[in-house]
């Protein structure tokens, strides 16, 4: 089963936190265009998947999901 952890948690390679501020732009635009307040975006999360993949989400409920699947090679725990 997939358990969620705090992103803060992880280490990312550059390239995986350069396409998740690509993917998540969508999400935060939508702060700007008054359809949701700043205040009612939540914290990005992780969830580490049975395969060792991530997937790192943001959920603002009944607006829009956005998520980004990391391969196993490309996060690690911070130590």
């Amino acid at each position: 089963m997939a358990e969620e952890i705090d992103l803060d948690l992880v280490a990312l390679t550059p390239a995986v936190v350069e396409a998740w501020q690509e993917v998540a732009q969508s999400a935060f635009a939508l702060a700007h265009s008054g359809r949701v307040g700043p205040a009612e975006i939540p914290d990005e999360q992780a969830r580490v998947n049975d395969d060792g993949t991530l997937t790192i989400f943001v959920s603002i409920p009944g607006v829009i999901d956005v998520s980004l699947d990391v391969p196993a090679d490309q996060w690690a725990y911070l130590q």
